[in-house]
């Protein structure tokens, strides 16, 4: 972030006096681009036109790349470089990355709030709150999942349970193949096992990488931990797919992810988990989104007291950040 308040524009020149249309592209942190003309650009806010959109504002915090493919209309210069006055020489796009420097620099993610209840001859509700985070470079990707969903049913307590999962991706150059390395943590009051953690590792290829389409798949072992009264190590392999993202439209983004875990000491026991998201954005320039969402996880061979699927829908309100 301390380099977006070195990023400004010097000015607008009009070109053999006449009014030029320029190409310019803006590409979110939240993966959309929106391509139209540059207006004004300062450290704290990009304005943009867009042809369907109108003339907007977005913080220069939601901006990951800003590229203007300009003919001596609208020179440039990037401060902060090698070499701070250099503007670009007419004719070449000029591009002006607005990441950060350092681990905590250049993430994107969303934190999200969804709610529901009755009052009537039985008294319900429920709430849900996400947290999902993504930082990528040329070497490295880091994905951050959580999610808490809390259900009451008049006095008693129907749903309390508790998932978390981070992922670390090392990139190799110029080939679609990574490693990776997973952990995670569940805790679930009504399953038989209460608290379960997971370690996993192996290798990955990403099946597409566009910049309205992201689709990767794994492929490794690893074992989990349950805890509940006794303690039960399970080694398993990891075999996944992870659509990271799917810019349907400009504003209609589809992510989802299906992982099968077999049992390696038992390759009849076998857990799966799957999800899909369907998010619609509502104001772009203050990150405000709506999704709807349905998890499962199913498991071959439950616990007394457990069932084999346990499904969850919900929606809520999404902030972008």
């Amino acid at each position: 972030m301390r380099r977006f308040a070195k990023v400004c524009c010097l000015f607008v020149a009009v070109a053999l006096g006449s009014d030029a249309v320029v190409a310019d592209e803006l590409e979110l942190t939240s993966g959309e681009v929106l391509k139209g003309r540059l207006i004004d650009i300062t450290s704290n806010h990009v304005i943009f036109e867009h042809e369907v959109l109108g003339q907007f504002v977005v913080p220069t915090g939601r901006v990951r790349k800003l590229t203007t493919d300009e003919d001596g209309v609208l020179p440039l210069v990037r401060l902060g470089g090698d070499d701070p006055d250099a503007a670009a020489a007419d004719g070449e796009p000029v591009e002006i990355d607005l990441d950060g420097e350092g681990f905590f620099a250049n993430w994107e993610g969303s934190i999200s709030l969804g709610f529901s209840g009755t009052d009537g001859d039985t008294r319900t509700n429920s709430v849900n709150s996400q947290f999902r985070a993504r930082r990528e470079t040329d070497e490295h990707r880091w994905l951050i999942n959580a999610g808490y969903f809390y259900g009451r049913d008049g006095s008693a307590s129907t749903q309390n349970e508790f998932r978390s999962e981070l992922t670390k991706d090392w990139l190799l150059p110029e080939s679609p193949m990574f490693l990776f390395a997973q952990g995670n943590y569940d805790f679930d009051h009504f399953r038989g096992w209460r608290h379960r953690f997971g370690a996993y590792a192996g290798l990955g290829y990403e099946v597409i990488k566009e910049d309205d389409l992201e689709l990767v798949a794994r492929i490794g072992a690893g074992s989990t931990y349950e805890v509940r009264g006794g303690r039960k190590f399970t080694p398993e392999a990891l075999l996944g797919a992870s659509l990271l993202r799917w810019n349907i439209t400009e504003n209609q983004r589809l992510t989802g992810s299906l992982t099968i875990f077999p049992n390696l000491e038992d390759l009849g026991e076998y857990r799966i988990t799957s999800g899909l998201e369907w998010q619609v954005l509502v104001s772009e320039v203050d990150g405000l989104s709506v999704k709807l969402g349905i998890e499962n996880q199913y498991e071959s061979d439950p616990l007394p007291g457990s069932r084999h699927n346990n499904l969850k829908y919900y929606g809520a309100v999404v902030f972008e950040f």
